[in-house]
């Protein structure tokens, strides 16, 4: 059956032009493509002619000509099958073009070839608005790609694709000059500048020159002699600077878990080693020093080149570009530098090393680059020589430098820094082990909360590792179910629509997560159930998104939650009163929240990230944060009362107990809290309970129902009730 199909697929092919003026092509093609895909075999694959996929309006083409999927049109040069068939995984179709090699992104060579075919057409014109597109988009493609040497092409001011290594982008704010021609003329060789589109982070990455390196690039162009001298800050003043905004070391395991979380990882680790390493086989003699205790951080996420080169940064700006991020390799990363002068850390096929002080790598790298990239796969043999220095990573979460594999995770290495080392960073040192063992206490005494909002992370694991080289243990895990509620990237749409004004309904989404907080030492398992309601703002947050990225370069979308333990009412009345719950940055900050639930936003942080940023002189970070609390935080509440009321009416099904009550109300606003960025919030829930019609009313009457504010009577004074009496008078100044 197999064999009569490609023998039709080739008549087809062969006799297009006949055969489609008298049947439908698409019918008959798929038809066969169907028969092909149920049942595909190795063998077939030389059996079909390569140029068998066929288009309307197209014909026949191979399978460097389409992908099978994508948003993006990059017609006419790559086509997307999506549009032309039912692609379905279950299906016969999608069978036959994925074993055929059809990709759901685009590869390297695709992204070559429609370069190239650009690079035709510029020739003799400049590209069209539509062709710009195409190219620009394939570019931020191809900065993502692992590329190994291949030459690379770049669309220029001119609008015509140029060869990158003949193309600058201009990095000196001084050089006022006339660049209007789109070139520039340097010894007798003639440089393009790049497209006003592409980022310079973009142009670095493909191998494009900053115009400073072609204008400065040697002392020969002066006639005389001089020596280099300014203004300069030693990286380790400017780390040490950084690190008095992170006051905890907690911050640490913090950042990295928020890292990891931006990446889309779902599992992160981390390995408290209390094991000394050899020190005979080391790249350097003061490498020496960092082979006793270190922390381990793991994920299961593998870095991008982007990634690459956004941790050697001080600060990434990837929120401006990546919306679903909560802060990608920023300057939170370098909180690391609490505990270590050298961190290190392995992916893909390179292994990283980081020296500010260009101390202990002297002599093999340069000041101005303070750091090594090693690929490790392909230096293998040679790394041996140096197995002391190396195995430092074997055995930990999988990862084997001497394998001659690509490490498809992330592992950071942190060797604790001891007194007997001299820093300009950091006076924090880990001599005895039990600084260490705090370290670990404080973390185990957070890791709960750390999971609670993340948009991606399903499990946080703690091991430990003796210093007898014993094999690493489990000690304490975190876990949530079902999967982690991805407000962010679930609602990609929908916010865009609000962004954009094409609709003034908030985006919401509430649930339930199920946390399971394991202690192995103890042989001890709690599972707590926690209720999750988000909202975005509206208008007021949608007209301050703009000024706070012009202001700031932040992109963050408007959006509040809270988290409620379900199981509230059960407790005592003394465990309830225990409860601390704290205000968040999708990761908790040292602040309470005033209420018996943690409440969530993309708030604007103060420096020190300690608290909410508040000042008198109304500036846009404050607005930010009045805007979230008084617009989305109203919406997440309410719909959270309402989720709360549903589950009272399964569990109470005949009445509420009235001593429940009072707990229930106390996640309702205090309308005595004047503070300047709540001073709205009280009011602005009780408009939305008015608005909304919203049942969070509990009924004496009919104890087993729960009504909106249109059916709700008072038999005695507001001053009685357990809800705030000054809350119940302005409901019903409103309401009635």
């Amino acid at each position: 059956m197999t064999m009569i199909a490609v023998a039709e697929l080739a008549i087809c092919i062969k006799h297009m032009e006949v055969i489609q003026s008298t049947i439908d092509m698409k019918c008959k093609v798929s038809k066969i493509y169907e028969t092909l895909g149920k049942h595909f075999s190795n063998d077939l694959i030389s059996q079909v002619p390569t140029n068998c996929f066929w288009l309307p309006s197209v014909g026949f083409c191979d399978v460097t000509r389409l992908l099978l999927s994508s948003s993006e049109d990059f017609s006419p040069y790559i086509h997307s099958l999506n549009l032309y068939y039912d692609i379905n995984p279950s299906t016969g179709l999608y069978s036959f073009f994925h074993s055929m090699g059809v990709g759901k992104s685009l590869s390297l060579t695709q992204c070559q070839l429609v370069m190239e075919e650009l690079s035709l057409e510029s020739k003799d014109r400049a590209l069209s608005s539509e062709e710009q597109r195409i190219a620009l988009r394939i570019i931020k493609e191809l900065s993502q790609c692992k590329r190994d040497g291949v030459e690379m092409m770049m669309l220029g001011i001119d609008n015509r694709i140029h060869l990158a290594r003949e193309c600058v982008f201009h990095d000196l704010s001084w050089d006022k000059r006339d660049y209007s021609a789109g070139v520039v003329t340097h010894r007798q060789s003639t440089y393009h500048f790049i497209h006003r589109e592409v980022s310079h982070d973009t142009a670095s990455s493909l191998g494009v020159k900053p115009l400073s390196d072609v204008k400065l690039s040697t002392r020969a162009a002066l006639p005389f002699e001089y020596k280099s001298g300014g203004q300069s800050e030693p990286l380790t003043t400017r780390l040490k600077s950084i690190l008095r905004d992170y006051e905890s070391d907690v911050d640490v395991f913090k950042e990295l878990i928020q890292n990891s979380d931006d990446a889309k990882a779902s599992e992160v680790k981390f390995l408290v080693d209390y094991a000394t390493h050899g020190s005979e086989s080391l790249i350097s003699e003061k490498m020496k020093y960092w082979q006793g205790p270190a922390i381990y951080c793991y994920n299961n996420y593998i870095f991008s080149d982007s990634d690459f080169i956004n941790i050697t940064k001080l600060a990434a700006h990837s929120k401006i570009s990546d919306t679903t991020t909560i802060g990608t390799f920023g300057i939170g990363f370098n909180t690391v530098y609490h505990f270590t002068d050298l961190p290190s850390f392995v992916s893909r096929n390179l292994l990283h090393i980081f020296d500010p002080h260009v101390k202990y790598l002297e002599g093999l790298v340069p000041c101005d680059k303070p750091g090594m990239s090693v690929d490790f796969v392909e230096a293998c043999d040679d790394l041996k020589e140096f197995n002391d220095q190396f195995s430092v990573y074997n055995g930990v979460f999988g990862c084997d430098i001497f394998s001659k594999r690509e490490y498809g995770h992330t592992l950071f290495r942190l060797p604790l820094r001891t007194s007997n080392i001299s820093s300009d960073i950091s006076q924090k040192f880990y001599d005895t082990q039990e600084s260490i063992q705090t370290l670990q206490t404080e973390f185990i005494e957070i890791a709960k909360n750390l999971i609670i909002f993340l948009q991606n992370i399903e499990s946080i694991e703690l091991y430990e590792r003796s210093e007898l080289h014993t094999d690493i243990q489990l000690v304490h895990r975190v876990t949530k179910e079902p999967s982690s509620i991805r407000f962010l990237s679930d609602n990609e749409t929908q916010f865009n629509r609000l962004m954009s004004g094409d609709t003034r309904e908030p985006v919401t989404q509430v649930g339930c997560i199920q946390l399971t907080i394991q202690d192995v030492v103890a042989d001890q398992s709690v599972s707590e159930e926690m209720l999750i309601s988000y909202s975005s703002g509206i208008e007021r947050c949608c007209k301050l998104v703009k000024e706070i990225r012009e202001q700031h370069e932040i992109s963050a979308k408007p959006l509040c939650s809270v988290a409620i333990p379900t199981h509230f009412v059960d407790v005592s009345s003394e465990d309830f009163s225990e409860i601390k719950c704290y205000l968040f940055c999708f990761l908790p900050i040292p602040c309470f929240s005033g209420y018996p639930m943690h409440i969530n936003g993309t708030f604007q942080l103060q420096q020190s990230r300690r608290a909410l940023h508040s000042t008198a002189d109304a500036s846009v970070r404050t607005r930010w944060n009045q805007a979230l609390i008084s617009e989305a935080l109203p919406i997440a509440l309410v719909n959270a009362l309402v989720y709360l009321t549903k589950l009272f009416s399964k569990q109470y099904p005949h009445t509420f107990p009235q001593d429940k009550l009072a707990r229930y109300y106390s996640f309702w606003p205090d309308s005595n809290q004047n503070e300047l960025l709540w001073a709205d919030y009280s009011t602005s829930v009780c408009m939305r309970i008015i608005e909304s019609r919203s049942p969070v009313f509990h009924c004496t009457l009919h104890p087993e129902r729960w009504v909106s504010i249109d059916k709700v009577v008072f038999f005695e004074s507001p001053r009685k009730h357990l809800l705030d009496p000054e809350l119940i008078e302005f409901i019903f100044s409103f309401a009635s």
